[in-house]
Parts: C-alpha cells; structure tokens; sequence
C-alpha cells in the first residue's frame, strides 16, 4: 500500500519485485529475450555452466525487471536431455550476499559477471549446490581465469605489483585495494588514482594474478589472463588500467575507449573494432557441489568479438590453446 506522504511501502516494493520476477521453472514471460540462447558448456542435476553473451545482466535489476537478463534468456536456452529445469524453488528470491537492497537476485545465481563480460557462469539446480557453490565463490577457493585485450604493455613497475612467487612462471601479483569512485556512482578506483578521489571508507583488499601472453607492437595491444584471488566490483578493469596501467580495449570507463580504441582501429582495419570492455571469463575450476567434491574443470573460448581483434594481432597464435601460450615479462 501507499504511506502516508504518498509514497510506496517497502512492502509494496517487495511486492512489485516478486510479481516481475521470472515465473516459470526456465525462464520469463514469453518472448522476452529469446533470441539471446544461452550456449550450455556442462550440465547434470547440481547445475549448469552456460557461456554467458555480452549485453545480459545476470539477474533482474532497475531497469532490468522485464528482459535483458539472464533469467530472461533462460527460457530459450539449449537444455541437455535427461536434465530437469531449474525449479520454481531456485528461481525464487533470496538475501542478496553483497546487500543491494534494489535487486532480485534468484536462489540459483551464485555469482555474477558484468552485463559486457561473456563467458563461463554456473547456476545452482539444488538447495545443496546453491550453498556449496556460493561457499566456495565466498571463500575463493573457487579459481577464475579472465582473458582481457589491453591497450598497451603492462607495466608491472609500477606500485602495486610484485612477482607472484606462487607460480614461479613470470606471472605478477597485482595487490592493490579497490574502492568506489567518489566522483562517479557505480565505478570504482585502485593504484594511486585511488588515493585521492576514492569515497572514505570503501576501499577493500584486492588481488590479480596477471599474465602476459601476447603483445602487438604496431597497435599496442596486449592479450592477457587475470586470475583474481578476490571478487571486488570492476576488479580486473581497474586493476589493468590503473595500476598496470593498460586498459581493457573497449572500455570507455576506464580509458580503454578514445585514442586508445582509434590506434587499434588504425593498426587492426576493421578487426580491431570493439564496442565492450573486452574481458571474457575462460574458465572456471571449482569442486563439485555434490559429486564429493570431484573437481570441475569449465572452459569457454574467446567470443568471436575478441577473437577477431586476437586473430588479427596475432595471426599465428592458437587461440584454441591457452595452455601453449608463452608467458612474457610485463615490463616498462
């Protein structure tokens, strides 16, 4: 009902959100967002890794309670037979884990990439995968592996970065705090740029395990792989462009649009167009929720976008193994 001062109630609020939420076992209302099939990468009875396309949020949101997200793309994705439906029960609401008070995040939604990042994204099918994932994405013993285009080299010189002796492999440890952008709602900040115009208070430990694999001189393109030891908002876009100093290609909010997109452009023809922040999660290895702990080993190939600028930066690199990259020094 209405308040007194002519207002909604929370309780109307909440109202509202449930009655636009996604209704059926798979999905939203009809025709909202069929076209965006969701690709299945694995799947049983736990739950199911979709390769996740540019452009969709992962749940519904202001702006978003009608179409635009993944639980409204649901309905048209690929199910592999002898698989239930996600549930009315893990479609259903539940306490966000980070408190956005404005949200309708479902039971089945563990964690999240943002709406311009593509790749691997696991649901939970079962009250008992649900706790078990989010645990495990909670705790970072779940590990994530980003593949990024930069502009430019980065520089691990640069305060911040160390190298990572875990790895012993030519890999450097980005430890630089994250925190919100005191000048623009919704961004974030880290390296020095933090220092000064960060919101007191937010700043929150953050860690990058950064790797080089390729780097283009005559467009100044670098091909990266991220592999954060944290989960903080915009982690690996800040990371790169200020405190590595090498933004996302495509990443107007981070510098990684403007001159620096216009030089690859220039350098790559057509090729080198990029209309999002080029960020694509390659893969996700976490224990199974339900199979005592079996590890799960997920893996999605770059998306054609950031394929075609790779392609055409480094014709002879095989972009279908990562595993034969070489690792070069990120140097000055």
């Amino acid at each position: 009902g209405e308040d007194k001062g002519g207002g909604v109630d929370k309780h109307a609020r909440r109202k509202r959100k449930r009655d636009k939420r996604p209704r059926s076992g798979d999905g939203g209302a009809a025709g909202e967002d069929k076209g965006a099939a969701l690709h299945v990468v694995y799947e049983d009875e736990a739950l199911v890794a979709i390769n996740k396309p540019s452009g969709l949020l992962c749940h519904p949101s202001p702006g978003y309670w009608e179409s635009g997200t993944v639980m409204h793309a649901l309905e048209g994705r690929e199910r592999l037979e002898g698989f239930s439906a996600i549930s009315e029960e893990m479609m259903a609401h539940r306490q966000s884990y980070t408190g956005e008070a404005d949200s309708f995040i479902p039971r089945c939604v563990v964690h999240r990439l943002d709406k311009g990042t593509t790749g691997i994204m696991v649901l939970a099918k079962s009250p008992k995968a649900e706790q078990a994932l989010a645990d495990a994405f909670r705790r970072h013993t779940a590990r994530k592996t980003y593949l990024a285009l930069v502009c430019g080299r980065p520089d691990a010189s640069r305060r911040g970065c160390s190298p990572d002796a875990r790895s012993g492999d030519g890999a450097v440890l980005v430890n630089a705090p994250v925190a919100k952008d005191a000048s623009r709602p919704g961004k974030m900040l880290s390296g020095a740029a933090a220092s000064s115009g960060s919101v007191a208070g937010s700043a929150k430990v953050a860690r990058s395990v950064v790797r080089l694999h390729a780097h283009c001189e005559r467009s100044g393109l670098s091909l990266v792989s991220v592999m954060p030891a944290t989960g903080r908002t915009h982690q690996i876009r800040v990371h790169c462009a200020h405190v590595l100093g090498a933004p996302l290609l495509g990443d107007e909010a981070y510098g990684g649009g403007g001159a620096a997109a216009r030089a690859v452009r220039d350098a790559l023809g057509a090729a080198g167009k990029q209309k999002r922040p080029a960020l694509h999660a390659a893969g996700l290895d976490v224990a199974h929720p339900t199979a005592n702990g079996s590890p799960l080993r997920l893996r999605a190939t770059l998306p054609q976008d950031m394929a075609a600028v790779a392609a055409a930066a480094w014709p002879d690199l095989d972009l279908s193994d990562m595993r034969a990259w070489p690792v070069l020094p990120l140097g000055a």
